[in-house]
């Protein structure tokens, strides 16, 4: 399958008894960030996923190009996007005032304008994620998808994390790294102790970043769990950067709930940990 005349996906990997004429049989998940534009597809039926692409964006503006493609012109199972676009906050539920919470996008992003402003709920830490979209992006989502449901990327990375390791006794750590920025987690058991998405230019100024949290919350890198998703490889000089100041290092795995496709085999189970999840957020 083929999706863009003018930008081509870097990464595709699509099953290859999948049509688009089938769509009506699959979820379709996005992931939308300044710079990289990411689909799944998810057999509703089946119960597996079937095939991911990825593209490299210079903007949200090349989105438009990209959506303009056939096959976002077939009726989807469901669609739901994942937006790492602006900043995000969390705020408990017990606090949280519906008729304020612009004031807050405000008070995160003052004098940003032309934003729509969405509310997640996080079941599992009782608390709401606001965060903004362009308004051009929102209405070209709903114009194509009119049943779309929207969420932050940390939304889905925080519900699927603390529902994974909800059970667990001892705190643990975890990174999510994109190619200019990653998110930062630490949880114990069902109660999120720590969130927050840093940007980075060099491997040295993630690692800063990392012990810097580290020290914060007073935990002892010699001693720490810290388990790794996203865009790197297991034998990357930042993993190798990573290990050698946290002794503990574990790879994130797959949700194994679900299957996967042959079209998958090429990704490490931690390799697009979020679109691959995705299904899950409600």
């Amino acid at each position: 399958m083929e999706i863009g005349n003018k930008i081509k996906p870097d990464v595709e990997l699509i099953d290859g008894s999948f049509q688009p004429k089938m769509a009506a049989d699959h979820q379709l998940n996005l992931l939308i960030s300044n710079n990289k534009f990411g689909l799944s597809l998810f057999n509703v039926y089946q119960n597996n996923f079937i095939g991911f692409q990825e593209y490299s964006i210079g903007s949200i503006e090349d989105i438009d190009e990209v959506l303009n493609e056939e096959i976002f012109q077939n009726e989807f199972n469901g669609v739901r996007a994942m937006v790492n676009i602006q900043v995000s906050t969390l705020v408990p539920t017990a606090l949280f005032d519906e008729e304020n919470k612009e004031d807050y996008i405000e008070f995160m992003m003052a004098g940003s304008q032309a934003n729509e402003i969405h509310v997640d709920h996080l079941h599992n830490i009782d608390s709401k994620n606001l965060y903004a979209v362009p308004t051009k992006l929102d209405k070209k989502l709903k114009g194509i998808f009119p049943q779309i449901t929207m969420i932050h990327q940390s939304t889905n990375f925080i519900e699927s994390v603390i529902s994974k390791y909800k059970n667990e006794e001892n705190i643990k750590s975890f990174l999510n790294i994109e190619t200019n920025a990653f998110d930062v987690m630490i949880s114990k058991g069902k109660d999120l102790l720590y969130y927050n998405k840093f940007d980075y230019s060099t491997e040295e100024d993630l690692l800063y970043y990392l012990l810097f949290v580290f020290e914060q919350l007073k935990l002892n890198p010699e001693s720490a769990t810290l388990t790794l998703y996203g865009s790197l490889s297991t034998k990357s000089e930042l993993s190798d950067l990573i290990k050698k100041y946290v002794r503990n290092v574990n790879w994130g795995e797959r949700n194994y709930d679900v299957k996967y496709s042959y079209a998958l085999n090429e990704l490490s189970d931690h390799e697009q940990y979020l679109l691959l999840n995705n299904f899950q957020c409600e």
